[in-house]
């Protein structure tokens, strides 16, 4: 008895101990909870206080910096919103220039027609003109039988053929 006794009394050493050790690492435990959520809330009032500081100093800008700064982002965004701008132009094969007019300044039936126009916009409009006009002229051409649509090639091509015939016509009506 007096040793069951006797153990008895060392387990419920042992056990408190262990309920003594196991509350104190429980509270250290809790206290560096609680010291970490301490430092991340100073944490994140300093980076307020920061941000706050920030954008009061942005609100206080002059009139001057403001329109530097937008002109600065308008320059970033630029390379972006050409490159787009461009993508239809990678279809374009080529571009024909049969008649520039558009360019004097003088009075005449150009200047009438459109004055407040740019030069460049009323050589854009002469393009588009002749454009427009492009497939009666093809038609045409091809009734008489010229090949408009090759250009100045494909007009001598088609003058280069129709002669041998004149000159066999000039040869036999000589002969």
């Amino acid at each position: 008895m007096i040793r069951a006794a006797e153990q008895a009394e060392v387990d419920t050493v042992r056990v408190s101990s262990e309920v003594e050790t196991v509350l104190s690492m429980a509270k250290a435990k809790a206290d560096a909870t609680r010291l970490k959520s301490a430092a991340e809330k100073d944490d994140l009032l300093a980076k307020a206080a920061g941000n706050s500081a920030i954008i009061a100093a942005e609100n206080s800008q002059s009139k001057a910096v403001i329109e530097m700064k937008l002109a600065s982002q308008k320059l970033s965004v630029l390379p972006e919103v050409v490159e787009k701008m461009m993508k239809p132009a990678e279809k374009i094969e080529g571009i024909r220039i049969n008649n520039i007019s558009g360019f004097s300044k003088s009075g005449g039936a150009e200047s009438e027609h459109s004055s407040d126009g740019s030069s460049v916009n009323k050589v854009v409009d002469g393009v588009l003109d002749l454009a427009l006009q492009l497939p009666a002229v093809k038609k045409i051409g091809e009734e008489v039988g010229l090949n408009i649509s090759d250009g100045l090639k494909g007009l001598s091509d088609s003058l280069e053929t129709s002669e041998p015939s004149k000159t066999e016509q000039d040869k036999n009506n000589n002969t």
